[in-house]
């Protein structure tokens, strides 16, 4: 009877605890309220009650760059998603010294600088609780874009979108160990207002990399950076993001360091629907379905990541001696692809050739890729394949047969007689000093079945001016 008793009081004991949580909990969640700046409801702020905490916070931290497009975008990425992944800030041009320029693509300049009291931690994350000091970084300005819409912003807000929808396989929920290259935020030119994104700084891209020191390079460490390259485009096809321009000049290498994915300005996401078939990339990356007029999907990536792993085999560019013209497109559709001309590591050309196979749904996801990557990797390590030096194989300078090198295409769809016409428009490396033009040709897209399962694309548009 005494034992029974004991036990009526221990459980009326929790029964006590259980009531308290619960009425706790309705007096947190009494406690939030709207939001009057970003509309969420959220605890206030204890310095003003119609804002939330996160809000108030993030006011004490931008800096106004003067342009509404601008504020409103950074004020998005601070205010909308409490993690700590994608916040973004814009910061003043007067804090950057050193600025040398280091290159330049199609639609951009890339400048190295040093960032005056930034607060990045030693693995690039923005971190307002350290002291700030002096940092090495990339500054991207882009052409002409002084006139800022939402559109300029797109290579952000792709990345923003990666930074919310990226998970984790071993619950590390830091976006900077995900291979694919961080957004630090935004700065301006002082004089031609020109928008640039603020990036870590990366000692050379993967296309320098492999022809700067192509026969000291093992098989091991190639293998290496294309499993980096794939993790990266596994991650971003996971957050249903499509690349769209996939080549050795997008992937940033440090040393002997990872690799990883970068210049997301032509990405969109997987699950929107757009009838806009404009095409940007170097001909040889571009899968055929691409060249024939239907919708980049994640199999398009994976032909681009098939070229890449040749490239990185010979050591030259895919059809590095033939003009990138609307003749190669031809062939490409037709089913050429470049020669093998080395051996490779076991496993090695199969999973290239099935990378590039012609028919999308034949062609292994960036998961399957990795496994058998892996598999390469593995072998790789206990039987060393030696690199046979020939001359079918290392970097060469690019003769004037194959000197022209077209840095985008764009496509026009016009219907005469039932037929389809393609106007491609062939945007070519102005260092070359060849003029753009346009050439008209007709693609037969009916001989071909039309895939399944496609994943349309379209540009994510963040209402921000609605916020």
């Amino acid at each position: 009877m005494e034992k029974s008793t004991k036990i009526k009081h221990k459980v009326g004991f929790l029964l006590s605890n259980d009531a308290l949580s619960s009425q706790s909990t309705q007096t947190a969640v009494k406690s939030k309220k709207e939001c009057s700046e970003c509309n969420k409801i959220r605890k206030p702020s204890t310095e003003n009650n119609q804002i939330c905490y996160t809000c108030n916070k993030a006011k004490k931290r931008i800096i106004s760059s003067g342009n509404k497009v601008i504020d409103d975008f950074i004020k998005y990425t601070n205010t909308n998603c409490p993690n700590k992944n994608g916040k973004m800030v814009f910061v003043p041009y007067e804090k950057f010294k050193n600025i040398e320029f280091i290159g330049e693509g199609g639609f951009s300049q890339i400048f190295k600088a040093t960032w005056i009291d930034c607060q990045i931690t030693d693995w690039g994350a923005l971190d307002y609780t350290i002291k700030k000091y002096n940092r090495t970084v990339a500054l991207k300005k882009l052409n002409n874009s002084k006139n800022i819409t939402s559109k300029e912003l797109n290579e952000l807000k792709m990345y923003y979108h990666y930074s919310l929808n990226w998970k984790s396989s071993n619950n590390n929920c830091d976006i900077h160990n995900s291979y694919v290259n961080i957004y630090y935020g935004i700065t301006q030119d002082p004089i031609t207002q020109d928008l640039i994104f603020i990036m870590p700084y990366h000692n050379s891209d993967l296309a320098h990399y492999i022809t700067k020191d192509f026969y000291n390079i093992s098989w091991h460490d190639k293998i290496s950076k294309l499993e980096d390259i794939i993790k990266g485009l596994s991650n971003i096809h996971d957050a249903n993001i499509i690349h769209r321009d996939l080549h050795s000049g997008n992937i940033l290498v440090d040393g002997q360091y990872s690799a990883k994915l970068c210049d997301l300005g032509t990405s969109k996401s997987a699950t929107d629907n757009d009838d806009n078939n404009e095409i940007h990339g170097i001909i040889p990356f571009i899968a055929p379905e691409v060249l024939q007029g239907k919708k980049y999907t994640r199999a398009s990536d994976i032909y681009s990541y098939g070229m890449i792993m040749w490239e990185i085999m010979v050591g030259r560019r895919p059809f590095w001696d033939r003009k990138h013209n609307t003749e190669l497109i031809i062939d490409t559709c037709n089913g050429l692809r470049p020669p093998i001309v080395t051996n490779a590591p076991e496993g090695y050309i199969d999973l290239m050739k099935e990378c590039w196979h012609d028919d999308p749904e034949k062609r292994p996801t960036a998961n399957e890729i990795l496994e058998k990557i892996n598999r390469v990797y593995a072998n790789e390590c206990k039987n060393e394949t030696k690199i046979i030096e020939s001359s079918d194989i290392g970097p060469v300078i690019r003769n004037n047969s194959g000197k022209r090198k077209f840095e985008g295409i764009q496509f026009e769809n016009n219907f005469i007689n039932g037929e389809s016409i393609k106007k491609i428009k062939l945007i070519e490396d102005k260092n070359d000093d060849y003029l753009t033009r346009e050439i008209e040709f007709d693609f037969d897209i009916n001989s071909k079945r039309v895939y399944e399962n496609e994943y349309a694309t379209r540009e994510i548009d963040f209402d921000i001016g609605a916020l």
